[in-house]
């Protein structure tokens, strides 16, 4: 086995694009690596000390992605899909891309957790990517495209990425808040702070989605299911009536449109 500079990429980014040879003569396997010397060194070292990850050629990670975006675009939400995009094509095919699954290492996994502590992300954004990665080769595997991974890859434990608890704002910071918020943003804050929906819900909620004659807000939540909020507080119905009085369809909320700059004046 042997790390070596790419032939032609090298010489476009010096010190960036490498060749790992695995095996010898006939059997001999090449992957091309995108990152530092150090990094493909090292997964050079974990190659060597695993022979059994040799395997005959099949689809490289980099090679399930797109297939397997598709595919995810089918079963999943689209905040998802994007999250899951971001993660691949950001982080995970730059270091696991040109492996096998069957050649994934436990040495590599470790490597791949030091290099995101070293970057500021947190056990639990590891956690994450980690899982995205298990469910692409699981896909993989799935549609016969790949082997599966060789071991189970070990996520930090749940005590180290629990999150710290949300610590709702009290009445006095919510009341101080309403008092410097835009007119045109007090609905949409009362929907959150008085009535309890998430951003989104109240984002998308649309005139059709209030019951005047009830007093009542339905409101499509996770997983497609609707639940029925009484209007909680004068406050709130005050501003859903004066919305409701200018505008008889369409979404609650509404940005106003961007007013487009002129281009400058080149100068003489």
């Amino acid at each position: 086995m042997a790390v070596r500079p790419h032939p032609t990429k090298s010489k476009m980014e010096p010190g960036k694009h490498w060749y790992i040879d695995i095996g010898r003569g006939k059997d001999r396997q090449r992957l091309l690596y995108s990152g530092s010397y150090e990094d493909a060194v090292e997964i050079e070292r974990s190659l060597r000390q695993s022979p059994e990850h040799i395997v005959p050629v099949v689809a490289k990670i980099s090679e399930l992605v797109v297939p397997f975006l598709e595919y995810y675009q089918t079963v999943a939400a689209d905040s998802t899909v994007k999250d899951v995009n971001w993660v691949i094509e950001g982080h995970l095919i730059h270091y696991f891309g040109p492996l096998q699954p069957r050649q994934i290492t436990p040495a590599i996994i470790d490597k791949y957790k030091r290099l995101c502590i070293d970057k500021g992300l947190s056990k639990r954004s590891i956690n994450k990517h980690l899982s995205y990665l298990i469910s692409l080769v699981r896909w993989g595997v799935e549609m016969n495209h790949c082997q599966p991974l060789p071991f189970r890859i070990a996520l930090f434990p749940a005590k180290q990425t629990k999150a710290d608890p949300i610590k709702p704002l009290t009445k006095s910071e919510v009341d101080a808040l309403l008092k410097h918020i835009e007119s045109k943003y007090r609905l949409l804050f009362l929907l959150m702070s008085d009535a309890g929906l998430r951003r989104s819900e109240a984002m998308l909620l649309k005139v059709e989605d209030i019951d005047a004659s009830r007093k009542t807000i339905n409101v499509r939540g996770k997983g497609a299911k609707y639940r029925s909020i009484p209007w909680t507080t004068g406050r709130l119905e005050s501003e859903l009536k004066k919305t409701l009085k200018n505008r008889s369809e369409g979404y609650l909320n509404l940005n106003e449109p961007k007013k487009k700059r002129p281009n400058p004046v080149p100068p003489k």
